[in-house]
């Protein structure tokens, strides 16, 4: 259910309010029935937080807390810090960015680690990982990946130098590729904490 009061209009009735120009004062949706308002100046914040109740303006009642990056949230954890290798990721993919969705929903990739432990490392991706269940740790999966732009000439791009060509848009349909991935489990540390 969206708000029934614009974002226009709130940032109006809270700028006339507090005596701001329009400007000054930023209102958006940040979820059903409720406003990310953004004031410019400090003082008008400290005012707008020293507001005890609800504040009611053009038929609508708000009440004013202070943003908090973790508004909304749910406490979880992730116990467990595991090392996977991963195979068959081609060079041009060799990012935390391009196997992320292998791991979408069951962890969190912490780092890229550069460290080849043995010769059968060389062909693998290896990351470190947080989850909460080791057991979920699937052993295989699909990276989609887009087929890599070719940038046309070499004669503009220069990346030792920090030239680099503008990438091409496309004109069609973007190409995606499907390459299998095998992932092993190699190390797992173990960090109990608990939430107090």
């Amino acid at each position: 259910m969206q708000p029934a009061m614009g974002v226009g209009l709130v940032a109006e009735l809270f700028a006339a309010r507090f005596g701001e120009p329009p400007s000054r004062v930023e209102a958006t949706v940040h979820a059903p029935s409720e406003f990310l308002l953004y004031l410019a100046d400090p003082a008008t914040r400290r005012a707008a937080l020293a507001i005890q109740g609800p504040v009611v303006m053009g038929g609508a009642s708000f009440l004013l807390t202070p943003w908090d990056r973790l508004r909304g949230a749910m406490p979880d954890m992730l116990p467990y810090k595991v090392r996977v290798c991963i195979e068959g990721v081609p060079e041009h993919a060799r990012d935390t960015i391009s196997v992320a969705p292998i791991f979408a929903g069951s962890a969190l990739i912490d780092s890229i680690d550069e460290m080849v432990q043995c010769d059968q490392e060389t062909v693998c991706f290896c990351l470190w990982i947080w989850m909460e269940n080791v057991e979920r740790l699937a052993i295989r999966g699909v990276l989609k990946l887009e087929e890599p732009v070719e940038i046309e000439s070499p004669l503009v791009n220069y990346p030792e130098l920090g030239i680099y060509a503008d990438i091409p848009s496309r004109s069609g349909p973007v190409s995606v590729f499907e390459h299998e991935v095998l992932i092993h489990l190699d190390k797992v540390v173990e960090h109990k904490t608990s939430y107090e």
